[in-house]
């Protein structure tokens, strides 16, 4: 679709509404400096979720760096 496409990673080139929930999550928790364009995204796409990982992760401030 109109979704962007990652510009780094092991996921380069693909779309970011066709990444594993999990890989997303690890993106927005642990890269520095993240896009923001994909950053934004990616939070538009998680919430869009309902898988139960998607799920647990609402349950706290998921953007907490760790």
């Amino acid at each position: 679709g109109d979704n962007m496409e990652m510009t780094f990673g092991k996921h380069l080139g693909e779309e970011i509404e066709d990444l594993p929930t999990g890989y997303i999550v690890w993106c927005l928790k642990n890269i520095e400096g993240i896009d923001e364009e994909i950053e934004q995204d990616m939070d538009y796409e998680l919430k869009k979720r309902t898988d139960i990982q998607r799920m647990k992760w609402a349950a706290g401030d998921w953007r907490a760096k760790k």
